[in-house]
């Protein structure tokens, strides 16, 4: 099944070499940092992380890069410190990002591999189905969650991370490989092909200390994938990405300013409630909580919206519905002019655009 799990990611983010899974997103890129800086050996001690990941992300490479005396250097993508690009080891990047931004990255990761800074994505591995995945954009290394993959939220855990990277950066990567052999018979036999030595002997010369993979979680995501294939999986992408359409659609047009990009997104909106007239994040976060509604507190001015496989029209309208009520906009009894007649097929449904489609086929 770890077998299954690893060609399952291989597939799925266009990569060669996929590890038995790791601990978390955050800790993943933390390790991928740790993997580039030991590529590079030591001679490259800099870390570009863009500003746009997501704030857990950002404080786990920290506490990493302290201990390895890393120096980490934030930013904006566009503002990458070129001329000193011979100082960078690496470069962590994330689609979606945290406000809901799907990026094609190919053009800087080509920028990157010129300056030999290897290029680390953060990704949304359910949005690989149909999205441009990481070895499509030319990343040397990809990491996220698997946690979409059939694994329950769990109140935040644990939760398995995917890591797969270029073929010829495999003997630095972290954590277990399965690798197909033979027994004395001849017959095939699932084994542990690779681990990295150095995690028992040789600590300060290792890649991780961390022993820790998600092996129970990570069968239950490959069981997923095997359940749903190809075209299930395409399926609820396709159908997570037409909800957020949806939703940005209506909210639109009751004058709810969204920040997201108005095509690049996948499953999430962030909305600036400032703009939108509607005081704080945090009494929006307050009017959510009266309904059994999380949304994610981005900044004082900004909230996030993420929809899933299980998010339903219903739940749409009821987001609608209280985003009326904020807006001093609630609808009569029996009256609902916020929302139009045929709201199914409120838009046409509009997809990814061209540029950021999954081209390759995956899970054949």
């Amino acid at each position: 099944m770890l077998l299954n799990y690893q060609t399952m990611i291989c597939e799925l983010t266009g990569l060669d070499v996929s590890n038995a899974s790791l601990l978390d997103e955050a800790t993943a890129a933390a390790e991928a940092m740790a993997m580039s800086y030991s590529l590079a050996n030591g001679k490259r001690n800099k870390c570009f992380v863009s500003n746009s990941i997501f704030p857990q992300t950002i404080d786990v490479v920290k506490t990493r890069a302290e201990a390895l005396d890393i120096e980490l250097v934030f930013g904006e993508v566009a503002d990458f410190p070129w001329d000193q690009a011979d100082q960078f080891a690496s470069a962590i990047v994330q689609t979606p990002d945290r406000l809901g931004n799907m990026n094609d990255f190919s053009e800087l990761f080509d920028r990157f591999r010129e300056n030999k800074v290897k290029s680390v994505v953060v990704q949304d591995i359910l949005s690989n189905a149909i999205a441009k995945p990481a070895g499509e954009m030319g990343a040397d290394i990809a990491v996220g969650s698997v946690q979409r993959f059939g694994i329950p939220m769990g109140f935040g855990g644990p939760h398995p991370a995917y890591l797969a990277c270029k073929d010829e950066f495999k003997r630095k990567m972290p954590g277990r490989v399965i690798g197909v052999s033979k027994d004395v018979h001849g017959n095939p036999a699932y084994r542990m092909a690779m681990q990295t030595r150095e995690q028992h002997i040789r600590r300060d010369k290792a890649t991780s200390n961390i022993c820790t993979a998600q092996a129970l979680l990570a069968n239950m995501s490959a069981l997923f994938g095997i359940w749903h294939g190809p075209q299930g999986l395409k399926d609820i992408s396709t159908r997570i990405r037409f909800r957020a359409e949806l939703l940005q659609t209506q909210l639109s047009k009751m004058g709810i300013k969204i920040v997201t990009d108005e095509e690049n997104f996948f499953d999430t909106l962030a909305i600036d409630v400032v703009a939108s007239d509607l005081s704080s994040a945090d009494s929006v976060l307050a009017e959510f909580h009266k309904f059994g509604i999380n949304l994610n507190k981005i900044d004082e001015s900004t909230v996030g919206i993420s929809m899933n496989e299980y998010t339903t029209i219903k739940d749409l309208a009821e987001l609608i519905e209280i985003f009326a009520i904020l807006k001093e906009m609630a609808p009569e009894e029996n009256d609902e002019p916020y929302l139009d007649a045929n709201f199914h097929d409120a838009v046409s449904y509009r997809g990814m655009p061209p540029a950021l489609k999954r081209q390759g086929e995956y899970m054949t």
